[in-house]
């Protein structure tokens, strides 16, 4: 038996982007990167978040290139990510 979590992230709705399909994965996997500078290898590095996955993402990103950090020197909690508001 295998438990995890990742079916509540499909959807029914056939013009929804996580609808059920075979061979489908939802946002809720890893999402590994590589960033190449002057067409090198730079850094390699992913993020789990689900519906955050891409601005966390970008977080991870803006923080390496325009702020210089070193993910090692990155302290927790610093990443956000904003949420649709379900409606009333």
């Amino acid at each position: 038996m295998l438990l995890q979590n990742r079916g509540c992230y499909f959807s029914l709705d056939h013009n929804h982007v996580n609808r059920l399909e075979p061979r489908k994965r939802t946002m809720h996997t890893l999402i590994p990167a590589l960033a190449t500078r002057d067409g090198r290898p730079w850094a390699v590095f992913g993020t789990m978040g689900g519906d955050g996955q891409p601005q966390l993402q970008t977080q991870v990103l803006v923080n390496l290139v325009d702020h210089g950090l070193e993910p090692a020197r990155r302290s927790p909690g610093q990443d956000f990510a904003l949420s649709p508001v379900a409606p009333p």
